[in-house]
């Protein structure tokens, strides 16, 4: 009769060894080839299982997984852009509204300096002209201190335009010619006003 020691468990150190009393004579063929088979697939058969299972559901997901990071990488990217070209968007729309709300005042100020053109003498001319709200301010110069006058009551008088009011009043010349320059303020009252 022979010992036969079976080690199920781990390595050496933590192994627990089965003595058992085997008659190798009277073994069966068969029997042997079950314990061998079952020893085979003991020892097989686990690293087999995980090879299966890396093989058919780890590495799969973990490409997946590593495609939608990737995925979600770009659309963070895309989003940003989004983000950046709706802000611009915004901004030309405001842009745009603000044009439309001064191309619809034309027609009030084109009343209001048509009006100003008219009470304009010949031998006076703006040089510049700002407005701020309903104010308006005009630099000019003239021939002479008298369409300077004519020019400040012809807007005391005018539809569009309330107090004016005369400025600084100035002697200089444009080549040999003299002239007479003057600032002046007003506001407007006409359709202009409030744009």
């Amino acid at each position: 009769m022979k010992l036969l020691t079976i080690n199920l468990l781990a390595p050496e150190d933590r192994s627990v060894s089965l003595g058992l009393a085997v008659d190798t004579q009277q073994l069966d063929p068969i029997l042997i080839g079950v314990i061998a088979a079952g020893l085979v697939s003991v020892l097989a058969l686990p690293p087999l299982v995980t090879w299966a299972i890396d093989t058919a559901l780890v590495n799969p997901a973990t490409s997946q997984s590593q495609d939608l990071a990737a995925q979600i990488n770009r659309n963070n990217g895309a989003g940003r852009k989004v983000k950046e070209l709706q802000a611009e968007v915004d901004a030309r729309k405001q842009d745009l509204e603000e044009l439309e709300g001064i191309v619809g005042q034309g027609g009030h100020w084109a009343s209001t300096l048509e009006e100003l053109r008219n009470l304009t003498p010949t031998n006076l001319w703006l040089t510049q002209l700002r407005t701020a709200s309903d104010d308006i301010d005009l630099t000019g110069e003239a021939l002479d201190y008298k369409d300077v006058a004519y020019f400040y009551t012809n807007l005391q008088n005018a539809h569009d335009f309330a107090a004016p009011v005369l400025g600084t009043i100035s002697m200089s010349s444009v080549g040999t010619q003299p002239v007479v320059g003057f600032t002046l303020h007003a506001t407007v009252v006409g359709p202009g006003a409030g744009s």
